[in-house]
């Protein structure tokens, strides 16, 4: 009888240590799917807050200031701190989910040739770096911190409209060319790549790379991002951090000529599980690097899962003038001196000869002016800017004939 006691008794504690672990097994396997689902959303995020961020830095950095009135000042300054307080807080989010994440995909260092599994989450080894946001949230609490100063003299009576805008111009040239120092930018839907600061590691690179996905019907979204550094600058001793975001579809390009050499690449196809692709190897000039992946459907993924990619490089085929896909711009020199003239130079990509190229400058001094030129064999075109006053902040919009465009940027 005690025998059939005990034994009855051992059933019933296995039964529920299975119950338990099935229930524990359960949630790690939510949780785990949950991490997944969390981070697409915030790759989503990610672009839309440094569009928005770029777009109100734009606009801080192009104001001039002592032309406007004292409120209308305040809002586009308020806006911008806004915008990078928000753009800020999205990837400290990201960063706190990849500092969760163990992967030995990532970690492994060898880049993705030709085949590979890749991860559906960054960990904090190839993932957004501290010091970026760091730099980023330094740059924003600094602004808005000595722009307070100015406000509450305003405010008090103590300075005029007239000195405020003027302290404020001021301001804004200081913090610009701090900007320069940590690269940031965005691809916008029409295709036109803007920076927060000068995105000094991008080159003029005259290749391509096409997105793909199996199964997946073309012209779906796909949202992306990719960051990466490239050392210390000798002139600041700051680390160059970058990070650019933009959308494209599926069966669509990516701007691999804004993209450094070495870059964590992340892709999110709508309905689908992220992709991380780390150690991104930039296709060779007149080459497309087709980015084929095998995707996992979001409602399917668990963190530590991967999806397939492989990435194989084509040779561009001949294009024309309405087919070109992107257009970029390179200032030598980058960062020029007090007075000495800057040389542009506009890239379409893929290159073609013959093709229009237009240039607009403006500078924060009031200089503008403009001209549209013909690309050579390389479907290259320059534009010459005469030098400005230490502290003055030109941009210049680079525009091809199909409508492709991109700005940059220098500081004197």
């Amino acid at each position: 009888m005690k025998a059939q006691i005990l034994k009855m008794i051992l059933i019933v504690a296995m039964f529920t240590a299975f119950s338990s672990c099935d229930l524990l097994n359960k949630k790690d396997s939510e949780e785990s799917s949950q991490a997944v689902q969390d981070f697409n959303v915030q790759v989503l995020d990610l672009h839309d807050a440094l569009e928005n961020f770029v777009v109100k830095s734009q606009a801080f950095e192009n104001a001039m200031f002592s032309t406007l009135k004292a409120a209308q000042t305040k809002q586009i300054m308020d806006a911008y701190f806004d915008a990078g307080t928000k753009f800020v807080a999205v990837m400290q989010n990201i960063q706190a989910l990849q500092d969760q994440t163990k992967s030995l995909h990532l970690k492994s260092g060898v880049p993705p040739v030709p085949c590979s599994p890749m991860d559906f989450i960054p960990d904090a080894t190839s993932g957004i770096s501290p010091g970026l946001v760091k730099n980023v949230a330094d740059l924003i609490a600094e602004t808005k911190g000595d722009r307070d100063v100015i406000q509450a003299k305003f405010d008090k009576g103590e300075i005029d409209e007239n000195t405020y805008n003027a302290a404020c111009d001021k301001l804004k040239m200081t913090k610009t060319v701090k900007a320069v120092n940590t690269g940031i930018g965005t691809v916008l839907g029409t295709g036109a790549a803007m920076g927060a600061g000068l995105i000094v590691g991008a080159t003029t690179l005259p290749a391509i790379a096409t997105v793909t996905a199996v199964g997946v019907v073309a012209g779906t979204s796909v949202t992306w991002f990719a960051n990466w550094y490239s050392g210390v600058k000798a002139s600041t001793g700051v680390t160059q951090q970058y990070i650019i975001s933009g959308k494209t579809t599926v069966g669509g390009k990516l701007p691999v000529h804004l993209i450094g050499q070495g870059a964590t690449v992340t892709l999110s196809v709508q309905g689908y599980a992220p992709v991380v692709m780390p150690n991104f190897a930039l296709p060779s000039a007149g080459y497309n690097k087709k980015i084929n992946i095998t995707p996992v459907s979001l409602s399917d993924a668990k963190a530590g899962g991967t999806s397939d990619v492989c990435m194989i490089d084509e040779t561009i085929i001949s294009a024309t003038c309405s087919e070109v896909e992107f257009v970029t711009g390179t200032p030598s020199p980058a960062n020029p001196s007090p007075g000495q003239g800057v040389t542009v130079t506009g890239t379409i990509i893929p290159k073609v000869a013959n093709c229009s190229i237009s240039f607009s400058v403006s500078g924060t001094d009031g200089y503008a002016d403009s001209a549209t030129k013909t690309t050579n064999s390389e479907g290259q075109a320059t534009f010459y800017i005469p030098g400005g006053a230490a502290g003055v902040f030109d941009k210049v919009a680079i525009t091809s004939a199909n409508g492709k465009s991109s700005v940059v940027s220098y500081a004197f």
